[in-house]
């Protein structure tokens, strides 16, 4: 028993970890207008005008760091907060987003 417990303890410390778990705030935009830097609920409304959701890719874009522009792994969780400002937790990997839970910042 003592064997596979050492044996299962050190497999999980020799494997490597990429993702990192975050909880972060930021806004939920439209790519396009992030790397634009319209990443205010105001600039992003007025960037979004006219432009078709289906054609458009969602990123993450942390509050404190407006240059970080993270893509999103899975759309559907962030469609309902597109253009505002939200509370994100989540694995991140590279430039990367997998939102397991997302609320309106309070």
């Amino acid at each position: 028993m003592r064997i596979v417990f050492a044996f299962t303890a050190l497999l999980l410390l020799a494997a490597p970890s990429w993702a990192e778990h975050k909880k972060m705030s930021g806004i939920i935009a439209y790519a396009d207008c992030a790397e634009d830097g319209k990443v205010t609920p105001a600039e992003h409304a007025k960037c979004a005008e006219g432009k078709d959701r289906d054609e458009m890719l969602l990123v993450f874009v942390p509050e404190n760091d407006k240059k970080k522009i993270y893509e999103l792994l899975f759309e559907e969780p962030a469609d309902p907060f597109v253009g505002q400002i939200v509370t994100v937790e989540g694995e991140v990997e590279d430039n990367f987003l997998d939102i397991a839970k997302i609320a309106p910042k309070k």
